[in-house]
């Protein structure tokens, strides 16, 4: 049975126990919840790849001005499967355009998705308790309880970690296909990833090492060239509008060749390929362009009562 929770409690992580994810990623981007099992991991990632957090931060500054470049181009509402807890300086702040933009987190785990309903409580936004690797679930959960408007294109929002998790090529292309199939029609995916395309053959040894790190976790942590990223989009029928490319550490795409990773400096680039694409499958035309107004949330339910459908999470708390 699906559970709304009414009143989230405060950004509490557990005491102890194992390293999550998506709480290290937030010590690194210096967010507000982390244990001291997942700061201890993240020191341990830093020693092994000493550019992780920088790398990240450059992650998390793309994916914030792409949202604010769609959101001037009529795109106000975002699904975001990023494995990162939402952090103050990211798509979710109010510096940015959180306060106008809709954003869904889907999250599989309970305790994460607490903890990000929690961190963004008071605003717009909403958790998905989903598997963000079954998409039919995620946009059933969003459509039964009005989260987003569907009819309308929405952005895909997939920071690093969404898809080095996913261990092949195959499986990568079958979860995009999935999700281009489940949103609305001319959608648009902005994504991360990390790359060894510029690292040197003693970084790509000190990357592949604190991969291990995350495998120690049960995790799969795989990283993908760039040109192997096109190929998994255009196989699926999303339409690379910015092709995937490396950034710099200040979060902007290097235009042009790939740079050698012989003497790279790494002041110049970051390992992590970035790119914005929109779904253009043959069989379905193409949507025309939405208006640059933001939809009226007001009518929609604050908490949805018990059903037996998909559970969310409620980022309001009841007045």
């Amino acid at each position: 049975m699906g559970v709304a929770h009414q009143r989230p409690p405060l950004p509490r992580p557990p005491r102890g126990g194992r390293p999550h994810p998506a709480r290290v990623a937030s010590y690194l981007l210096r967010g507000r919840v982390h244990t001291q099992a997942d700061r201890a991991f993240a020191e341990s990632l830093v020693s092994q790849w000493p550019r992780w957090a920088a790398d990240l931060r450059a992650s998390e500054v793309f994916l914030t001005r792409a949202v604010r470049g769609l959101y001037r181009d009529g795109f106000d509402q975002v699904v975001d499967v990023s494995p990162v807890l939402p952090t103050p300086d990211g798509p979710y702040g109010t510096a940015g355009v959180g306060a106008r933009v809709r954003l869904v987190r889907v999250d599989p785990d309970p305790a994460t998705a607490a903890q990000s309903t929690a961190l963004i409580r008071d605003t717009r936004h909403r958790v998905v308790e989903r598997d963000p690797q079954n998409p039919g679930a995620v946009v059933a959960t969003i459509r039964s309880h009005r989260l987003l408007d569907l009819r309308r294109p929405v952005v895909l929002l997939a920071g690093c970690g969404a898809w080095e998790s996913l261990p092949t090529e195959s499986v990568l292309e079958g979860v995009l296909s999935a999700w281009g199939r489940a949103l609305p029609d001319g959608s648009v995916l902005v994504f991360t990833h990390d790359s060894d395309d510029a690292r040197t053959a003693v970084e790509v040894t000190a990357a592949r090492a604190a991969r291990i790190l995350y495998a120690s976790l049960g995790l799969v942590f795989t990283a993908r060239k760039a040109a192997a990223l096109d190929l998994a989009l255009r196989n699926t029928g999303w339409v690379p509008t910015r092709p995937p490319a490396l950034l710099t550490p200040t979060g902007t795409p290097v235009d042009g060749p790939t740079p050698s990773p012989v003497g790279r400096l790494h002041s110049r680039v970051a390992s992590v390929v970035a790119g914005i694409a929109e779904y253009r499958p043959r069989r379905r035309a193409r949507a025309g362009r939405t208006s640059g107004s933001v939809p009226d949330f007001s009518g929609l339910p604050e908490v949805c009562a018990e059903s037996d459908g998909p559970a969310w999470h409620d980022a309001e708390e009841r007045r």
